[in-house]
């Protein structure tokens, strides 16, 4: 058996070596999805007829991690005797205070394997070894380019000051370990640290989740809910009755549309998880059910093929709905300030800027407003990474995207760039259409995912009165939950940042 295992994740990397098919097939899905290579190479030259670089923003999903969530995969997918995740990388916590000074010494985090929701040594979704060297190779091939070749860039940080790195560089990432650590392994690879800063040390920028509006979020967009269900009622049949089947064969617990979709997600991290070369994980293919493996890892690849197109559909759904306008609008902001002559209002303008977040987000929402995707595979692998360039050329400013090391869009006029992006802000309207504004301002920062009986009650209770209720549902919620799929191996949707 455990030869035949092999054999298959053998062939599901065949293509490692060979062509691009006409049409893919998702026979090199293992190479591209794992970024097992774990370097883009050299980004391209500047554009022809470019004179003066004004701005560089760019974009990343975190690096190659082990599974997301404890969640249903299937029957003894969480059984330790069949495997367990092993993690090297951790973390040093220690306190500040406001002027830098350190108030307590360093402390390594580390998780206890007893009874965590994955087994082994890792937080669910930790970050690896394998994805901090990952973002660590973007780092120097940014560095190659902007620092090295372009003289963009300061060639070290260790002469600047505070101000410096706050006017030229602005770094943000999602409020979560992995996408943090991702964004600081890019730095580190950009500026690999020779001596001591100047400053005690760099603002890496984020947000609550709640209000991160790289994702989609209904904190910010209210009807992504009913756009949402829409999207899943008007589904193309054929997609519908692929991802359908999918979950009826393997999951028959799931009857819905929505609830098939977010599994078939957290399914691709089953497999991806334990198949990834550079996840540690103890058993890799033997842990995974043959029905996936057979036949060329022919169901593997078929699960794979629904959920990327449809995924896709789902986040330009989004984009529709309005809930990328905000990130977007903060993406032509920062360019439109970049072409001023000088910063408006007291605000200058960013030479650098570095997103650190999930395939979710900003990676999907920016692949399918502006069309940087057009071919499978839709879904970003393990430290995707966008560019995006803005220029100077005798004809006028132009940009020009570039993804994973090479140019897919451009370069194009600014002014097409900015309707572009104009055209996807303007879809902010539409997050308030259908929605009931009385219910969202007293309910929507506690829980957008209550039901809507709960919901209704919100609006007739004091905040303070609802907080507890709400909690008191959500806790009771997830442990009935848990024990139901630790009972019957039923899947629960409770994971919405990837």
């Amino acid at each position: 058996v455990r030869c035949r295992r092999a054999a298959h994740a053998a062939s599901l990397a065949m293509m490692c070596a060979s062509g691009v098919a006409e049409k893919y097939n998702y026979d090199s899905i293992l190479r591209d999805y794992c970024h097992t290579s774990s370097d883009w190479g050299a980004l391209p030259e500047r554009p022809e007829g470019a004179t003066t670089l004004r701005q560089v923003q760019v974009f990343i999903r975190h690096g190659a991690r082990v599974l997301a969530s404890d969640d249903f995969c299937w029957a003894g997918g969480h059984d330790p005797s069949k495997g367990n995740f092993s993690c090297a990388l951790n973390y040093l916590e220690n306190s500040i205070g406001s002027s830098g000074k350190t108030l307590t010494p360093f402390f390594r985090k580390t998780f206890m394997p007893e009874d965590n929701g994955i087994w082994g040594s890792c937080e669910t979704g930790q970050l690896v070894e394998a994805g901090f060297q990952m973002e660590h190779a973007n780092g120097q091939r940014l560095r190659q380019t902007y620092v090295d070749r372009e003289g963009f860039l300061p060639p070290s940080l260790e002469t600047l000051s505070s101000e410096d790195l706050d006017r030229d560089f602005f770094i943000r990432s999602t409020n979560v370990h992995r996408t943090r650590q991702s964004g600081m392994a890019l730095v580190s690879g950009m500026y690999e640290r020779k001596g001591p800063l100047e400053v005690p040390y760099i603002t890496l920028r984020s947000l609550d989740l709640s209000r991160e509006n790289m994702l989609v979020n209904k904190h910010i967009c209210p009807s992504v809910a009913d756009r949402e269900a829409s999207f899943y009622d008007q589904l193309g049949p054929s997609d519908a009755a692929a991802a359908l089947g999918v979950c009826t064969k393997l999951n028959p617990a799931i009857t819905q549309m929505k609830d098939c979709f977010w599994w078939l997600t957290h399914l691709v991290d089953c497999l991806m998880s334990r198949m990834c070369p550079n996840v540690p994980f103890s058993t890799h293919n033997a842990s995974i059910p043959e029905v996936f493996l057979a036949d060329d890892s022919a169901l593997a690849k078929h699960v794979w093929e629904v959920i990327d197109k449809v995924q896709l559909q789902y986040f330009k759904a989004m984009v529709d709905a309005g809930a990328t306008s905000a990130f977007v609008g903060n993406i032509l902001s920062a360019a439109e300030l970049a072409l001023a002559k000088s910063g408006g209002g007291g605000v200058e303008p960013k030479k650098f800027l570095l997103y650190s977040g999930h395939d979710t987000g900003p990676m999907l929402p920016l692949y399918a407003a502006f069309d940087l995707r057009p071919e499978a595979p839709y879904w970003p692998s393990f430290a995707s990474m966008l560019v995006l360039e803005l220029w100077d050329t005798a004809d006028g400013p132009v940009v020009r995207w570039i993804s994973d090391g090479k140019v897919v869009v451009g370069p194009m006029p600014f002014e097409d760039f900015r309707k572009q992006a104009s055209s996807v802000t303007a879809k902010a309207s539409s997050c308030t259409e259908g929605a009931d504004a009385g219910v969202i301002s007293r309910s929507a920062s506690l829980s957008p995912n209550l039901p809507p009986k709960m919901r209704r009650f919100a609006a007739s209770v004091r905040p303070l009165s609802f907080l507890a209720v709400a909690l008191a549902w959500v806790v009771a919620a997830a442990f009935v939950a848990r024990c139901r799929r630790r009972a019957s191996g039923q899947f629960s949707v409770l994971v919405a940042v990837d």
